[in-house]
C-alpha cells in the first residue's frame, strides 16, 4: 500500500493521544514495513512497527491516491503482534 501523505485534523491527533500514540509514530508505521487490509471502500487496517520497535495498529481512510486521513491508532494486542510477525517473516 502506497502512503505518500497523512492528512491530520486536531480531533484525530487528540484521539490517538488518548492511546498514547504520537502522529510521528503513525507516519513511521505507514512508511515502514507494514501489513494492510482493506475494510470497506475507503478504510484500511494497517499493522506495523515504529523505529523504536513499538507495534501499532492504525486505521486510515483513503482521501485520494496516496493520501490518507488517520482515524485511530493504538498498540497492537498480543494476538495482533503474533499474526503480524507470522505474516512479515
Amino acid at each position: 500500500m502506497n502512503i505518500d501523505e497523512l492528512a491530520w485534523n486536531n480531533d484525530r491527533v487528540d484521539h490517538i493521544a488518548e492511546h498514547e500514540v504520537d502522529p510521528e509514530e503513525v507516519w513511521e508505521v505507514c512508511i515502514g514495513n507494514h501489513w494492510a487490509r482493506r475494510e470497506g471502500k475507503k478504510r484500511f487496517r494497517v499493522y506495523g512497527q515504529t523505529k523504536t520497535g513499538r507495534y501499532l495498529f492504525v486505521v486510515l481512510e483513503r482521501m485520494s491516491a496516496g493520501k490518507f486521513m488517520p482515524i485511530t491508532a493504538r498498540d497492537m494486542t498480543e494476538g495482533e503482534k503474533r499474526q503480524f510477525r507470522r505474516i512479515k517473516k
